[in-house]
C-alpha cells in the first residue's frame, strides 16, 4: 500500500483533542481511477491498528474488512482508501457505496462506477 501526504491550509472547527477522522466532509462521490484518502486515529481491533472498511451492494448485501495500519506507532494514520483500493479488497464487484471507520469518524462514499461526463 502506498500512502501521500498532502498538506492544507485549511482551518478546521474540530476539537483539537478528539479530532476523530480529520476530513471535515463524511460523505463524497467518487469515480474508478480517483484517488481518495482518510487522515485519522486507527481503531484498535484486537491489538491491532487500522481501519474497517464496510461495502455495499445495489442487491442490499454488506461486506466489512479490517485493514491493519503498517505500524503500531500511536498518531495519526492516513490511509488510501482510493474506489480501487477498496474494491481489491473484496471479491465482489460493483461496489456501490463504502464507509471507512477510523477512530472517531465514519466517511462514507458513493462510488459511481463512471465519470459524470461520461454519463451525459
Amino acid at each position: 500500500m502506498t500512502c501521500f501526504v498532502m498538506f492544507s491550509r485549511l482551518v478546521t472547527r474540530k476539537d483539537a483533542e478528539a479530532p476523530g477522522c480529520l476530513s471535515e466532509v463524511n460523505r463524497k462521490v467518487t469515480y474508478p481511477g480517483a484517488k481518495e484518502y482518510v487522515s485519522g486515529f486507527p481503531v484498535d481491533a484486537s491489538g491491532k491498528k487500522g481501519m474497517n472498511v464496510t461495502a455495499y451492494w445495489d442487491d442490499g448485501t454488506e461486506e466489512n474488512r479490517f485493514v491493519a495500519a503498517g505500524s503500531y506507532d500511536d498518531g495519526v494514520y492516513t490511509f488510501d482508501t482510493s474506489p480501487d483500493v477498496v474494491s481489491s479488497l473484496f471479491e465482489k464487484p460493483d461496489i456501490l457505496q463504502y464507509k471507512v471507520e477510523v477512530s472517531g469518524g465514519y466517511p462514507a462514499v458513493c462510488h459511481r462506477p463512471t465519470r459524470y461526463a461520461e454519463r451525459h
